[in-house]
C-alpha cells in the first residue's frame, strides 16, 4: 500500500506543476517548484480531509514559492506553452493552433501579474470564482472584476497583434 503522501504526489503534481509552469513558465523550475511545494507539505507533516482541500493548499503553496522566485529574480519571463500533437490532428491544424496559443502566451506575459494570475486560475485552471478569491485572498467582486479587465486588456492586446 502506497503511503498518504505518494497518493497525494501522484494525484496533484501534475496541477501543481501546470499551475506553478503557466507562472513562470520554466520547465525546470517550475519542476523544481512543484517538489519544494510537496516537501513542505510532508515536512508540516499535513494530512487533509478531501483533495479540494489538498489541492487548494498545495496551489497557495506553490504560488508563494514562484512570488518567492519572482522577488528573488527580480524578473518576470513568459516563454509561450508548448503543446503535444495529439493524435488525429493534422499538421496544418496543429500549426496554426500553436501559432494562436503562442501568440496568446506571449500577449499574456504582456500583463500586470494580478491579471495573468486571475487569467490562469479563471480560465486555465478552471477554479471558480469563489475557489479563486479564496486562494489570492481576494473577495468574489474583485475576482470578476479583475478577470474583467484582464480579458478586455488582453482582447486589446491580441487584436494590436492582429493588425501588425
Amino acid at each position: 500500500m502506497k503511503n498518504y503522501f505518494q497518493e497525494l504526489y501522484e494525484q496533484h503534481h501534475a496541477p501543481i506543476y501546470r499551475y506553478i509552469f503557466y507562472l513562470l513558465q520554466h520547465q525546470m523550475i517550475a519542476e523544481d517548484l512543484t517538489q519544494e511545494t510537496f516537501t513542505k507539505c510532508y515536512e508540516k507533516n499535513m494530512h487533509f480531509i478531501n483533495h479540494t482541500e489538498a489541492l487548494y493548499w498545495l496551489r497557495k503553496v506553490a504560488r508563494n514559492l514562484a512570488y518567492d522566485y519572482y522577488r528573488r529574480q527580480r524578473l518576470i519571463h513568459w516563454l509561450p506553452l508548448v503543446q503535444e500533437v495529439t493524435d488525429g490532428t493534422d499538421t496544418l491544424t496543429y500549426l496554426e493552433q500553436q501559432e494562436e496559443v503562442k501568440m496568446l502566451y506571449q500577449t499574456l506575459t504582456q500583463l500586470k501579474i494580478s491579471y495573468r494570475e486571475v487569467i490562469i486560475l479563471r480560465k486555465i485552471e478552471n477554479l471558480s470564482i469563489k475557489e479563486t478569491a479564496s486562494l489570492l485572498q481576494w473577495s468574489e467582486s474583485k475576482v470578476k472584476n479583475t478577470l474583467s479587465r484582464a480579458l478586455h486588456m488582453l482582447a486589446l492586446k491580441m487584436e494590436g497583434l492582429n493588425h501588425e
